[in-house]
């Protein structure tokens, strides 16, 4: 009976959130949000994050997981920007964490005692120190060079 009442609409459409299921954005808002994405650049390197368990998870997601090297959770790992990376990614979207890498100090070149990935991640480096060179032979003074004197 409560089909009938209806007419050509089906039982779906009578649920308080079929207006919300027809939405569709204007086309200036499709419009003004293309245009601002158009001008940034895709980055190079992804930072993932997994933050949720592969328990009781589908095999073909534990396989990715252990691909990627994201065994532990919440150990950053970076991933090149790459169609295939992106495709498995976007398969085990719900167990992970996605940003792009940021390098506010520049490309890394060189020996660094600690980096640092923070959440937002920023890769943060650590410079090495060599440390001065003490004798102590001499009871921790440092050694001059003396000409026979």
């Amino acid at each position: 009976m409560l089909l009938r009442r209806l007419g050509n609409y089906g039982w779906w459409q009578s649920s308080r959130f079929y207006s919300l299921r027809r939405f569709k954005p204007s086309d200036e808002a499709i419009a003004s949000h293309a245009s601002a994405d158009s001008h940034q650049e895709p980055h190079m390197l992804h930072v993932v994050w997994r933050i949720r368990s592969i328990m009781r998870r589908p095999h073909w997601e534990k396989k990715i997981v252990k691909e990627f090297g994201l065994h532990k959770r919440f150990l950053p790992v970076i991933l090149k920007n790459t169609p295939q990376v992106n495709k498995d990614l976007t398969i085990i979207r719900h167990l992970i964490r996605v940003r792009p890498l940021v390098l506010s100090q520049g490309l890394p070149n060189g020996d660094y005692e600690e980096t640092l990935v923070t959440w937002t991640g920023e890769l943060i480096r650590k410079p090495k120190i060599d440390p001065v060179q003490i004798n102590t032979s001499t009871g921790g003074e440092r050694e001059t060079s003396s000409n026979g004197s």
